[in-house]
This record gives C-alpha cells, structure tokens and sequence, in this order.
C-alpha cells in the first residue's frame, strides 16, 4: 500500500513537470548496538523544492526471515510503526532529517535498514540509502579465585574489546582471614600433631617389645638345655650301704640315728646283741 502511494505521487510529480530531485545522505553505512541498547539511523535529505511537503518511509530487510518489512512511515506531519517495531521507533521533526532512533534492540533486529525520502514536486520522484546493523551480544567475563591467599592479592585490571569500541576495569584485591578460620587451622593443627605422636609412641614401642622377644627365647632355650643337663639324684635314704673290703681302710659303722638298711650281715649281728642284752 505505501509503495502504491510513492507511485502515484511519483506520476504527480512528473505530471507537475517540477525539475530537480532528493538526495539521500546516510552518514554511516553500518552501525554496531547491543542487545537491549538504542540505536539510531541517521539520514538527512536535499532538494531544490521546498522541504516542507515530503514523505519518509524506512524499510527493514531481515536476513534471518529474508524478507522486506515496512517499519516507519511519515507524512503530513503524521508517523506510524509497524510490526515488532511498534512502539519503539522515535522520529526526528526536523525538516531534511529522516533519521530515526530504535529502542531495545535485539538480536532479530539484525539486518539492513532503508531510508527511503519522496517529495510529489520533484521529477526525480525518490531517493534511498541503506544501513546495515549488527546487534552484538554482550559477553560478561568472569575470574574466578578459589582458596584466596596472599599470593593472590593484589592489582587486577581487565580489558575488554570488540567492534563496539573497548572498556576497562580495575580492581584492589585484599584476602581477609576471619578470627574463626584461624582457630579452626590451630585446632586441626593441634589434631593432626597429636597423632602424629600417637603413631611415633606406637611404632617405637613395638620395634622395641620386637627386640626384646629373641632375648627371652634365647635366655628360656638356655634354662631348658640347663635342666636337661642335671640327673635326678636319689636320697641317701634310700641307697643301700655297700661295704669294701680294704687292708688299710677302717670300718665304720652308721650311727644310732641313722637307719641301717634290713638284710645285711651286720644288722642282724647287731639285732641278736641288742636281743640279748634285754634279756
């Protein structure tokens, strides 16, 4: 419908025998935003009529979808936005400026835009120019220290770029240790000390029940072999007396308080005495 109208003020145009014709100026041909930012199209237009009377159209080709959408109309001192850009679009008033200015840009937004400005007095009829736009997702870069210690402190800068331009940041880094952290460390170094004691006091006082152990087997096979070498030795009682003839050998004869063994010669010479004397 608004390519019907540019035709019919174009035949107007040429019908009113107006000579002359607009020129379109886009002063950047391609424009990098963010997601989420606001982008603005700039473009102005010329032309030997008074600028008073024209109209404005932009033109969106997505080259996700690959096809042509008509964003932003403007005439009579009236605008309209269209499609996923309803609401968004702000127009310049100004005669000769036909930018425009795109709130909340996203990734879809991504294509070429067209600026197309006709004005019914000039025989020229129309005149476009376009502007490619890159909507660039914001990478957020993140360092991330574990475990902080002194060593880590200190001064850190991060530098970022890409085809928006570049950004920096600094920053101060300074570890802090909380009082309980450090009664936790002693506790556990106080723990893992103690048993480490333990298991030295243990090892020294089985190396040393180790030692001792030939020792005592040693000292207990030399009693054994001792008691094997002594022979049972009968009581005096018990051993009958023997006597031996000898030239120069005096007899002796057991005392009274010791018993003489029965069955012998001279115990029974001496029971036949003692029977007589108590007769």
């Amino acid at each position: 419908m608004r390519a019907t109208m540019l035709e019919i003020f174009s035949v107007l145009a040429v019908l009113a025998g107006h000579v002359g014709g607009v020129v379109v100026t886009v002063p950047k041909q391609t424009v990098n935003v963010t997601t989420g930012g606001n982008v603005t199209l700039l473009c102005t237009y010329t032309s030997s009529a008074p600028l008073g009377n024209f109209f404005i159209q932009w033109s969106f080709y997505s080259a996700k979808e690959s096809q042509l959408h008509t964003i932003y109309y403007y005439s009579g001192g009236q605008s309209y936005s269209y499609g996923a850009f309803k609401n968004r679009i702000t127009a310049a008033t100004s005669p000769g400026n036909a930018s425009i200015t795109i709130s909340n840009m996203q990734p879809s937004d991504t294509g070429s835009y067209t600026c197309e400005v006709f004005s019914p007095q000039d025989d020229a009829g129309q005149s476009q120019k376009s502007v490619i736009v890159s909507v660039l997702d914001p990478n957020t870069g993140i360092l991330y220290i574990g475990n902080l210690t002194t060593f880590e402190t200190g001064y850190y800068r991060c530098v970022a770029s890409n085809v928006l331009g570049n950004s920096t940041c600094e920053l101060d880094l300074t570890a802090k240790h909380s009082d309980s952290g450090i009664v936790a460390g002693a506790l556990i170094g106080a723990i893992l000390a103690a048993a480490v004691i333990c298991i030295i006091v243990w090892f020294l006082t089985k190396k040393a029940k180790n030692r001792k152990s030939p020792n005592n087997e040693m000292q207990e096979m030399a009693q054994k072999q001792s008691n094997a070498d002594y022979v049972q030795v009968p009581n005096e009682e018990n051993i009958p007396a023997t006597t031996v003839p000898s030239s120069n050998a005096t007899m002796e004869y057991p005392s009274v308080d010791e018993p003489t063994a029965p069955g012998t010669p001279e115990n029974k010479e001496k029971q036949e005495a003692d029977k007589e004397e108590t007769a």
